[in-house]
């Protein structure tokens, strides 16, 4: 059971982040690689997505993490339980369940929890889509011939597993492409975000990453 955990909730660091769109930003992946008994069986996970255009302190259970304007943060790893939440002076209550993973929206005036779904099938790989913009999108094929996401609504994400696969993806609003991703190889039982925040201009940024843990913060 601990081995088929780890497989689901562990990614490497390939040094590969993919970031494109309408305006391009780029992100450290400063996170690092863990192993199987690295984390516990029951550990719960929680991160922050960054959408403001100031950089954000994220404080949980002792542990303190910075987030770049319009970044996502690394997932920090707890135990089950209730803990009081901060990020830039704003609160919340985060309760956390083994096996499970929170997403905290930080707009610079608000926080909105996201339920983050993880594989059950190590033999896909998984892509979680976040629309962090404020028209609803698909994430779909770069040429738009297949959709992978449809219909996420603006502040909302969505999740699919798939085959494991290296081909670009782009964010649709209707039948217009409006935010491009480069090519991640997408591998079996690890998971993926495709992210489209919005900058002050109306622009979109576009951002695919592997999701990791943030080993850096104790």
């Amino acid at each position: 059971m601990k081995k088929m955990m780890n497989k689901l909730f562990i990614v490497l660091v390939f040094g590969v982040v993919a970031i494109s769109g309408l305006q391009s930003r780029a992100m450290a992946d400063e996170n690092a690689a863990l192993y199987d008994d690295a984390i516990p069986e029951d550990a719960a996970f929680v991160r922050i997505a960054n959408v403001s255009d100031q950089a954000a302190t994220f404080i949980v259970d002792g542990k303190k993490q910075s987030v770049g304007s319009r970044q996502m943060g690394g997932y920090l790893i707890l135990k089950e339980g209730d803990y009081p939440a901060e990020v830039n002076g704003l609160k919340e209550f985060l309760l956390l369940k083994p096996k499970s993973g929170l997403t905290l929206r930080y707009d610079g005036k608000s926080l909105v929890t996201l339920v983050d779904t993880f594989p059950e099938d190590t033999r896909k790989s998984q892509v979680m889509f976040y629309n962090f913009s404020e028209q609803t999108l698909a994430l779909k094929t770069g040429d738009g011939k297949h959709v992978i996401i449809d219909s996420v609504a603006p502040g909302q994400s969505g999740v699919r597993a798939v085959n494991e696969v290296k081909m670009p993806f782009s964010a649709y609003a209707g039948d217009e492409p409006v935010a491009s991703y480069e090519p991640l190889l997408l591998r079996k039982g690890q998971t993926y975000s495709y992210v489209v925040m919005q900058g002050d201009a109306g622009e979109l940024i576009a951002q695919a990453k592997a999701n990791t843990v943030d080993a850096s913060v104790n």
